[in-house]
C-alpha cells in the first residue's frame, strides 16, 4: 500500500462525476484543488460513496459507503455500509 497525496484536478473531478463517486449525501464535499489520499492501485467502482474523510480505500465496491473514514488499506466489497464510529485495527498475519 502506497498512500499518495493527490490534488484534485478538473480531470480527476470529472472522473468522479462520470463514475458517480459521491462524497456527500447531497452535493459534493471535494472540490478542484483539494488534496486527498489514495493508493495508485485503488479500485473504486461506480456509485460508491466516500461520505467522511479525504482518503480512498484500496478497494470500494459499487453502492458501498461509510459514515466513518476509510483506512487506505481497506478493501470494501459491493453493497456494504460502514457505520458511524468504526475504527479499523491492524491484523496479525502469520508468515
Amino acid at each position: 500500500m502506497i498512500l499518495k497525496q493527490v490534488k484534485i484536478t478538473p480531470e480527476l473531478f470529472g472522473l468522479f462525476q462520470k463514475f458517480r463517486l459521491s462524497t456527500a449525501r447531497q452535493g459534493t464535499r471535494w472540490e478542484v484543488g483539494q488534496v486527498i489520499g489514495l493508493d495508485p492501485e485503488a479500485q473504486i467502482e461506480k456509485y460508491a460513496q466516500v461520505i467522511v474523510g479525504a482518503r480512498l480505500p484500496l478497494a470500494l465496491g459499487a453502492f458501498s459507503y461509510g459514515h466513518s473514514a476509510f483506512n487506505t488499506g481497506m478493501k470494501v466489497g459491493r453493497y456494504c455500509s460502514i457505520s458511524w464510529g468504526v475504527s479499523v485495527i491492524g491484523s496479525r498475519r502469520r508468515r
